[in-house]
């Protein structure tokens, strides 16, 4: 009797640790979709969130295939963690820690102050720059080209000077 207590007790612990965990997650990624102009309440329908994410990070809708074999969503779990940080302007480090760490930096990412840039996967390369173009000098750090409106830079997350 004594046992069906404790393990009572444990299956509601679990839940709740779990319930927490899932709103650690859920609460900022709807904040981050209204961020990026996608319905907040994408977050918690289960493949039209990911659906989302897809079009937040510029990745081509049937790379959701992928999310679905094992071993190797753990990779492109990573490739959109990092897309998702570099369209916020953050760096492929962060995007690593939003992969590892999605209940720390989810929150950082959802409720900071670093503005969307746009799709990060989908955007093309920048050109040389033309003669009279308005466009931003290059990044201090990385120094890969930047394109006309950009504040930071796609590669590293730098702040990009003023043109």
């Amino acid at each position: 009797m004594v046992g069906a207590i404790v393990a009572g007790g444990l299956v509601v612990l679990v839940v709740a640790v779990l319930a927490v965990a899932a709103l650690l997650t859920v609460v900022p990624l709807w904040r981050l979709y209204q961020r990026a102009g996608r319905p907040g309440w994408a977050a918690i329908v289960p493949i039209f969130s990911q659906y989302t994410l897809c079009e937040v990070v510029g990745r081509p809708v049937w790379w959701l295939i992928w999310l679905f074999i094992p071993y190797v969503n753990v990779v492109f779990w990573l490739i959109f963690a990092i897309d998702l940080a570099r369209s916020f302007g953050k760096s492929t480090g962060f995007g690593v820690g939003l992969w590892l760490l999605p209940i720390v930096f989810l929150p950082i990412l959802g409720y900071g102050s670093a503005p969307y840039l746009g799709p990060r996967a989908a955007a093309p390369p920048a050109g040389p720059a033309a003669p009279g173009s308005t466009r931003s000098p290059d990044c201090p750090r990385c120094g890969r080209p930047s394109r006309a409106g950009e504040r930071y830079c796609a590669t590293c997350g730098a702040p990009l000077p003023a043109p």
